[in-house]
């Protein structure tokens, strides 16, 4: 970085020194190339003092503040040679005055521009109190200057400085997504890694939530894993205090939502597994698989605290032997021990104490070994309780350090902070879900959606559901971790259905999607997984009745090997009543109840099944028919108006004045007229001079807009002539004057020519 920033300096403090030397033999404006002089000797010193400490200079505004010094320097030099000339040649070169003051007041910016330059790469201890604000090349981007001195602050300043400047970062990228971009442009990613590493904890947390901010534009998140992120997130996750483990661990669901192909590379550091742990404490007892060791083997006095309170209360603790083997550790306490706690329980039992076929046999032939074996059995529970005890205190990780000593809302916080992480991680990432299924996550999902917090509930309802989802895809997953006889299986659909029957929950939506993704994991007799989503098919909300029928789809599509049994538990629960309406009346429900009712009632080889399609497809076709005679008898009443009744255009009179004709034949019979090309065009008649009128003997209802008297009209009018059945207006076959009309005369034999 010295080398660079040297290589940088070198040029203009070689143009400073030529504009020195050639200002001082000057023939013209000599009183202006004398204050250039003296400006661009102030500006040398700086860019020597710049040089020496190259340093600590913080680069990308170096490169910024040199480059533009370096323009105004060579402008300079070359206007100072312009005053040197003489004679005739003094006559022919013509130098501005205006020319002169701009060089001279782009060398005083340039100076300010290398005094800040190095008051911001100053070291916090070096530095003076004075504060020179921002300098003159900010008037042209100020929030880039501002950004700037931040990141200068994090690489040179002070432990309590540079947590200050996190937060101001933090402050910038939350408010507008193109700071955030300026802050990874400008190389404001590394020292905030550092300062995550090295930082108190207020420091650290900070810095951790700028980076999670700064991931939430997708083109970031490369480079800032580029510069080691997924590490750093990793021994925090491991040794760091709870509190920031909490922001790391959001931050790392934000870069896992925002840019998924960093999920691998958070698995290969170990994230997952730091995750899971997390999850874990105190939801459930097995800490040997998700303790988390550390390399520092110094004991700390919380760790000495924690073991002479153990080694005085052994004998209490003996008394209590027996409940506490049966005790789970639960995220509210302990005061009450459920179902769920029973499951979690067994399946560790199951996992621990599974003996072999020889020992089982001898075992079963010797009752009296089986006695000494039973109490050789309780003593080792004892020892190994006693000895996990012991390893739990001997590992003196800060990540252990005082975890169980934290608030219940930051132990709740960081649970739920890790559940949304592992959502986002295992989105779409066989290797990462294999990863978590094979641990004991899916039991603690199972846990906290029973007893946790609102959000950890939410969140781990949200990871499930996407754990599901994969596995819908995959076979060897869905088989290896959804099978129907796994514990940790059947613990989560108890849950997903515990949530759909209660049917109130924001959890709602998440366990029926979670309960479709499952579908092909069910067996032909568990009809309790239909019933409840069946009911919601009922629900008010459109989105809950999707879900459930997208679910139910799933159960009954021919992928599914079980489809015709599942297709009877539907129709037998009910679903084809809640369906059928769905078609025609639901806006949204429209396609996926008619693929889902298709499945049901057509593939199912039951008679009453096939009957009722039959009479569904014929209500159908009754329906539309009848729809169509509807549309049909609307449409011709529409066009038989009454003529004394309705006041009609001159284009409908055209086509309808032969009203003892059908009106369809008189219409298309005008159509085909119209556009056969070798027959006369209908051709609007001229209208005739006002003088020739013809008295309709009050036949004309309306007064014509051309006439003052109502019941005067004009032959042939076209607008006015609407009411006289004598006188059809506008076509060329009628051009002769009509005579007398006769009021009595209600229609005419021939419909061109009045009688």
């Amino acid at each position: 970085m010295a080398d660079i920033v040297k290589q940088i300096l070198a040029k203009p403090i070689q143009l400073a020194d030529q504009v020195i030397k050639a200002s001082g033999d000057t023939s013209s404006f000599r009183q202006e190339c004398l204050e250039i002089k003296v400006k661009t000797e102030k500006l040398a010193g700086l860019l020597r003092q710049a040089a020496r400490a190259s340093g600590d200079l913080y680069e990308r505004p170096t490169r910024r503040i040199i480059d533009d010094t370096e323009q105004v320097l060579d402008k300079a030099l070359t206007l100072v040679f312009k005053c040197r000339a003489n004679g005739l040649r003094r006559v022919f070169t013509i130098i501005p005055t205006a020319a002169l003051r701009k060089t001279s007041q782009q060398l005083e910016n340039s100076i300010g521009d290398v005094s800040w330059l190095l008051r911001v790469s100053t070291p916090a201890n070096d530095r003076d109190d004075d504060y020179l604000g921002l300098p003159p090349i900010a008037s042209n981007e100020p929030i880039l200057c501002l950004i700037w001195e931040q990141i200068a602050i994090l690489c040179s300043g002070s432990l309590e400085e540079r947590s200050d400047a996190a937060a101001s970062l933090v402050s910038l990228a939350r408010d507008n997504d193109r700071y955030g971009k300026l802050i990874i442009e400008e190389g404001g990613v590394a020292p905030l890694l550092k300062l995550a590493k090295e930082g108190r904890m207020e420091a650290q947390e900070n810095a951790a939530r700028a980076i999670g901010l700064l991931g939430r534009d997708p083109e970031c998140v490369e480079p800032i894993v580029n510069a080691g992120v997924c590490s750093v997130f990793a021994k925090i996750l491991k040794e760091g205090h709870m509190k920031v483990q909490v922001v790391v661990a959001w931050a790392v669901s934000e870069l896992a939502a925002h840019h998924p192909k960093c999920q691998d590379h958070f698995a290969q550091n170990n994230t997952i597994r730091l995750l899971v742990s997390h999850l874990a404490f105190e939801t459930i007892q097995e800490h040997s698989k998700y303790v988390i060791a550390s390399n520092k083997q110094a004991m700390s006095i919380h760790t000495v605290v924690m073991a002479n309170s153990q080694s005085i209360d052994q004998t209490s603790s003996n008394r209590n032997e027996d409940d506490f083997q049966s005790t789970i550790s639960h995220p509210t306490g302990n005061d009450k021990t459920s179902q769920m706690h029973n499951v979690v329980a067994n399946t560790i039992a199951m996992k621990s104490n599974v003996p072999s076929k020889g020992n089982v046999q001898l075992q079963a032939n010797n009752p009296e070994a089986n006695h000494k074996n039973a109490k050789t059995n309780k003593n080792q529970v004892h020892q190994h309780n006693q000895q996990q005890q012991r390893h739990q205190v001997a590992l003196t990780g800060t990540s252990i350090k005082g975890r169980e000593f934290e608030d219940p809302a930051t132990k709740a916080e960081m649970k739920a902070m890790s559940a949304r992480a592992l959502r986002h991680l295992c989105a779409g990432n066989i290797t990462i879900c294999h990863s978590i299924t094979e641990s004991r996550a899916l039991l603690c999902f199972a846990v906290l959606l029973e007893k946790g917090p609102d959000e950890v509930q939410y969140n781990s309802a949200m990871a499930l559901m996407e754990i599901t989802a994969v596995s819908e895809q995959n076979a060897e997953l869905r088989r290896s971790a959804f099978k129907p006889t796994a514990p940790a299986a059947k613990a989560v659909v108890d849950q997903f259905l515990r949530i759909i029957n209660k049917a109130d929950s924001e959890l709602l939506i998440p366990s029926i999607i979670s309960i479709g993704n499952l579908a092909r994991t069910f067996r032909a007799t568990e009809t309790r997984i239909i019933g409840p989503l069946v009911q919601l098919l009922d629900d008010r909300e459109p989105e809950v009745t999707s879900e459930a029928a997208i679910a139910l789809s799933k159960f009954a599509c021919t992928d599914n090997f079980l489809h015709v049994n599942h297709s009877k538990a539907i129709i037998d629960a009910g679903g084809a009543k809640h369906l059928i309406p769905s078609i025609y009346f639901g806006e949204q429900m429209g396609n996926f109840g008619n693929n889902e009712i298709n499945f049901p009632l057509l593939k199912s080889k039951t008679s009453s099944t096939q009957f009722n399609c039959t009479t569904f497809m014929a209500a159908r076709v009754i329906i539309a028919l009848l729809l169509f005679l509807f549309c049909v008898s609307q449409a011709s009443s529409g066009l038989r108006i009454d003529e004394e009744k309705k006041h009609h255009s001159e284009a409908f009179h055209v086509f309808s004045r032969g009203t003892d004709r059908n009106l369809m034949q008189d219409m298309v019979l005008r159509i085909t007229k119209y556009f056969d090309t070798r027959a006369p065009a209908l051709i609007l008649a001229p209208a005739p001079t006002p003088a020739h009128s013809i008295d309709c003997g009050g036949l004309c209802k309306y007064r014509c807009s051309q006439h003052s008297r109502q019941n005067l009209c004009m032959r042939a009018c076209g607008t006015c002539c609407v009411r006289c059945k004598c006188v059809p207006p506008g076509t060329s076959g009628n051009r002769e004057r009509c005579g007398t009309c006769y009021t009595d005369m209600t229609t005419h034999h021939n419909k061109t020519k009045c009688p």
